[in-house]
């Protein structure tokens, strides 16, 4: 599936949510990498995670992820040489995982709360009376904007 990715949208599977789990993904296993040893993934699988997620983004938002690194080994050595390898180095490499991710966060944040609630209109297109559903979207789209989400639950760290 993530090869998959590289190249194309999942049919199931809206290219919004697909790169909200794999910067998750990518996120979680880069700090536990860099911190407690708790990855799950190899140097291969996280290779091809980034990969998958930079074309995932790119097509979502056309921009270039351009993270220092490609998998687990070039982190460790940017993380090197960036100095965060002494005392206090779990704590600067979780902030080197956030400086790099967080924008593309913000990024997907931004264009999940412009999008609002929608719907495939060919999905739609063959009732008699489309009228209701579309109504509800825009109730949605209102209530979504004035209520603010729920502040995220922080990942493992």
């Amino acid at each position: 599936m993530l090869d998959d990715l590289v190249t194309e949208s999942l049919p199931l599977a809206s290219d919004s949510s697909v790169a909200e789990g794999l910067l998750d993904l990518v996120h979680d296993e880069l700090i536990g990498y860099g911190t407690d040893g708790s990855n799950q993934l190899d140097d291969r699988q996280m290779a091809l995670s980034i990969r998958s997620l930079e074309a995932v983004i790119w097509r979502l938002l056309g921009m270039p992820l351009n993270l220092p690194f490609r998998n687990f080994t070039t982190f460790r050595s940017y993380w090197m040489q960036a100095g965060a390898s002494g005392h206090g180095g779990w704590q600067a490499r979780r902030d080197i995982v956030e400086e790099l991710l967080d924008p593309i966060r913000r990024e997907l944040t931004r264009l999940r709360r412009g999008a609002g609630p929608q719907v495939d209109e060919d999905l739609i297109a063959n009732l008699r009376d489309p009228t209701a559903i579309r109504e509800y979207l825009t109730r949605l789209q209102r209530i979504a904007e004035s209520d603010p989400p729920w502040p995220s639950v922080r990942r493992r760290n």
